[in-house]
């Protein structure tokens, strides 16, 4: 009882830098949640825009034709602007993902193989790829050839 009366300052001092503590911590963990949640909306919402451009435009339409020739017809301006709006978009979500701020969704390399086996984005990615940064580029071709 003595040390109680004489420490008794040192010992809510302690308790309220050790709970200070606790609950800065707590805080950051809530914070980190919500700049998650926020990242997923924004990558969400740019998905959404970006493939609603593709189905709004006539001039885009043969990107996911399965019968396309871009040798024959080589990738138009708007086909070359969208292939690299869509190719930085995708880098974006991967750095997310290498960066821990996302999760690896489980079929992006379905999803990847799907795209790149059409035509026109193979002649794209073919046109752009030394474009990327090599960490998304091996990225990209593994999922190609994943399977």
């Amino acid at each position: 009882m003595s040390w109680l009366a004489a420490h008794w300052l040192d010992l809510i001092q302690t308790t309220g830098i050790i709970g200070s503590l606790f609950f800065a911590n707590r805080s950051s963990h809530n914070e980190s949640k919500a700049r998650l949640v926020a990242t997923l909306f924004k990558i969400t919402e740019r998905h959404g825009e970006l493939w609603g451009e593709m189905f709004t435009r006539e001039e885009l339409h043969r990107i996911l034709k399965k019968d396309a020739d871009p040798v024959a017809v080589p990738l138009s301006k708007e086909e070359t602007v969208f292939l690299t709006r869509l190719f930085l978009h995708l880098n974006t979500a991967h750095a997310a993902i290498e960066a821990g701020i996302l999760k690896e969704p489980q079929a992006i390399t379905l999803d990847i193989q799907a795209f790149f086996s059409l035509p026109v984005p193979a002649a794209g990615w073919a046109q752009m790829r030394y474009l990327q940064e090599r960490e998304f580029v091996a990225f990209v071709e593994k999922s190609m050839r994943a399977g």
